[in-house]
């Protein structure tokens, strides 16, 4: 039996690719061992969990320095 289609609004049509070193990969793994996740899995809700709290330590960026990148 074929799995039901998604609305349009729950397809995941994007990616992100990172590179991570050794250890930062053994920890990762390890973690998502511990939480019966796979990698991939962990590392995207931690990506999610991240953006969508703001950080309270780092100041919003000024006009220069948008200006600067832009």
């Amino acid at each position: 039996m074929a799995r039901p289609t998604l609305p349009s609004s729950h397809l995941r049509l994007r990616r992100v690719v990172f590179r991570i070193t050794k250890s930062e990969h053994f920890r990762l793994s390890h973690r998502a061992a511990q939480l019966n996740l796979s990698v991939n899995d962990l590392a995207r809700r931690l990506m999610l969990e991240a953006i969508a709290k703001p950080h309270q330590d780092s100041p919003a960026p000024t006009t220069a320095i948008l200006k600067e990148l832009y």
